[in-house]
């Protein structure tokens, strides 16, 4: 493809806002702009808008309620990407999360323009009520039956949707997430002080990712040892239908539980400062946050559920615990602290290793690269 053919091409990356270009998918943002293309972000206006702007992208701001399925919000949506898509004309559309997943595929395709979606996850639709499950389920048919390209996160989701016949294996390929700058995401090394164990919870405060256990966790195992501290950093929209309760929250801080921490531009500072990263959720994609302190050379303590458990490796660079079980998480942080120092800095090693080996975001960008070159040519 030449540089000539490469200035007329238009990338559009679709998703749930901003700040999850600027988080997640930085690194892609930038080598399609080194190509040479033209690359649309299809977003939301939020605080982060002004950032991908910055990059060089352009922005176009298409509204969406992020959470719930009211079908007149959703078609809405619907009809401002087919709009949107029929004005920019992009070549090709990367799209993420999942109502970009469905509803910019229903658009897409209509249009002929190829798509290639990244499933992350699987979504809370299909860990709640059953309604909600099949709706989420019929939605994925429709959408996903003309994608010609669907990145999966982990097996556990493609082989979910191999079974249910939603896409087929040759259009299907496992990524991990969205990688890690492993020159960006590294250790400094500094020692941390024998005597303080700090254990650090970076996640949305919403149910699904495990802050209720995580807080009885915390509040037992300071019952019975001196000088562990447990931190939460995430944001907490009270709005969210299943945000955890304002008034848990403050009862946690206010009572030492938790210490609470708002969401920060850089969390380097944050797992450089810990000793562990913990992530009880229900069920990932490819968890960012264990991955970055995986590259930070921390142990990594996480349910063993889809998502996590390919990151945290039992005995070797960290711990698994069941999801939804306060109790064993209580007893897995106390395995963890029964460890020898020695023990416990030996599983660091073991998760820098793993991230060196298997999850460097170079990998991820290559194979977008690759095969947007094949859907284009």
């Amino acid at each position: 493809m030449g540089s000539a053919d490469l200035q007329s091409k238009r990338v559009g990356i679709v998703v749930n806002s901003a700040w999850n270009i600027i988080n997640f998918r930085k690194g892609i943002v930038l080598s399609l702009l080194d190509r040479g293309y033209k690359v649309f972000a299809f977003v939301p206006e939020d605080n982060y808008a002004e950032e991908l702007r910055k990059l060089g992208m352009e922005v176009i701001i298409t509204p969406l309620k992020g959470t719930g399925t009211n079908p007149f919000s959703d078609f809405r949506y619907l009809q401002v990407l087919y709009n949107k898509f029929r004005k920019v004309k992009p070549d090709i559309l990367l799209q993420y999360t999942i109502k970009p997943n469905i509803y910019g595929a229903i658009a897409a395709n209509r249009l002929k323009i190829p798509v290639i979606n990244n499933v992350s996850g699987l979504g809370t639709m299909f860990l709640g009520k059953k309604i909600f499950s099949k709706l989420a389920f019929q939605l994925y048919k429709k959408a996903f039956k003309d994608v010609p390209m669907v990145f999966f996160q982990n097996e556990s989701d493609r082989r979910f949707f191999l079974i249910n016949k939603l896409t087929t294996k040759d259009r299907t390929i496992v990524i991990p997430g969205s990688g890690v700058d492993i020159n960006h995401f590294k250790s400094q090394g500094n020692d941390r002080p024998a005597y303080r164990n700090v254990f650090l919870m970076i996640a949305r405060l919403i149910i699904e990712k495990g802050v209720y256990e995580y807080a009885y966790a915390a509040r037992r195992i300071q019952s019975e040892y001196d000088n562990v501290e447990f931190q939460l950093l995430g944001s907490f929209e009270e709005s969210h239908p299943r945000a955890v309760k304002k008034e848990d929250l403050e009862y946690w801080i206010n009572n030492g539980i938790l210490n609470y921490i708002k969401p920060v531009s850089d969390v380097r500072p944050k797992i450089e400062n810990s000793d562990v990263i913990v992530l009880p959720s229900y069920r990932e994609g490819t968890s960012k946050t264990l991955l970055e302190g995986a590259a930070m050379a921390k142990p990594l303590i996480a349910s063993d559920v889809p998502g996590c458990r390919e990151v945290v490796k039992q005995d070797i660079n960290g711990l698994l615990c069941k999801a939804g079980d306060s109790k064993n998480l209580y007893e897995t942080i106390k395995s963890f602290l029964n460890k020898t120092e020695d023990e416990q800095k030996e599983m660091g090693k073991e998760s820098r290793k793993l991230i060196e080996d298997f999850y460097s975001e170079e990998f991820v960008v290559k194979t977008y690269l690759s095969t947007i070159d094949r859907l284009l040519a």
